[in-house]
């Protein structure tokens, strides 16, 4: 019985070092100061590929919220969002606000 139970010591010690190795490598590969792209940023980025390079800001709005109401507060978080991966180019002649339009760099 004894023999038993040593044998099954010794195969979980062997998972967990193993499982704490896996780890300790996996810590060493993040680099939490590296840029990441967010929810939005990807999203935005994804229209305007969507979109031949450039969309308007409440086309954008329309991928990074799809479904929701607009809040006051989308608009921002967008702009904040588009300055990283995009430049503006210009505003919309036609639109409710007159729109800025935005162009992937």
């Amino acid at each position: 019985m004894s023999e038993v139970s040593g044998a099954v010591t010794a195969v979980s010690r062997g998972r967990s070092e193993w499982r704490r190795a896996r780890i300790a490598t996996a810590r060493l590969s993040f680099d939490p100061t590296l840029p990441r792209l967010g929810r939005l940023q990807r999203q935005a980025k994804r229209c305007l590929i969507a979109n031949d390079g450039s969309a308007t800001t409440t086309q954008i709005r329309a991928w990074c919220y799809p479904g929701r109401e607009r809040q006051h507060w989308h608009h921002a978080e967008i702009r904040r969002a588009l300055r990283k991966i995009a430049k503006p180019i210009g505003r919309s002649p036609t639109g409710i606000g007159r729109p800025g339009i935005w162009a992937l760099i």
